[in-house]
């Protein structure tokens, strides 16, 4: 398993970006590598939502499907994705209310096989800075709008 957190403060109430992050549809719109996501199954922001979705990084295109996994409203968001190829994309979200905002933690944590275990090291730096990105994204996608 490849395991990365980014931890940032996004100036906007906890509510808003709890709301934001647990709808997958938003994923395109602040996850650079994210092209497509939506809902299949299920209901959005509950467990057991089913989303499609198509994503293209570290040079592979991944075409699946996550379902959320963990929802606890206004703290944490957790999803569980099918294996493709030697990834298997599963993660997280925290968020926590801090003086400044809301406290994020993006907890990406995919499992590897394969070839990809043996690349888990740098896979582990690209998601890294990958996840930097994305914390700024969301960060200019939601300040402002509480």
């Amino acid at each position: 398993m490849v395991n990365v957190e980014v931890t940032g403060i996004v100036r906007a109430p906890v509510e808003n970006v709890f709301d934001y992050l647990v709808e997958l549809e938003n994923w395109p719109r602040w996850q650079s590598d994210m092209k497509e996501s939506r809902i299949v199954a299920g209901e959005r922001g509950k467990v057991g939502a089913k989303y499609q979705y198509l994503s293209k990084a570290m040079g592979q295109t991944l075409n699946s499907t996550v379902r959320l996994s963990r929802v606890e409203p206004g703290r944490l968001v957790e999803f569980e994705g099918e294996w493709v190829g030697m990834i298997r994309p599963n993660g997280g979200y925290r968020v926590e209310a801090v003086p400044e905002g809301t406290l994020v933690t993006l907890n990406p944590h995919p499992e590897t096989r394969g070839f990809g275990s043996l690349m888990a090291p740098l896979m582990r730096v690209m998601i890294k800075g990958l996840n930097r990105q994305h914390l700024e994204a969301l960060r200019k996608e939601l300040e402002g709008k509480g």
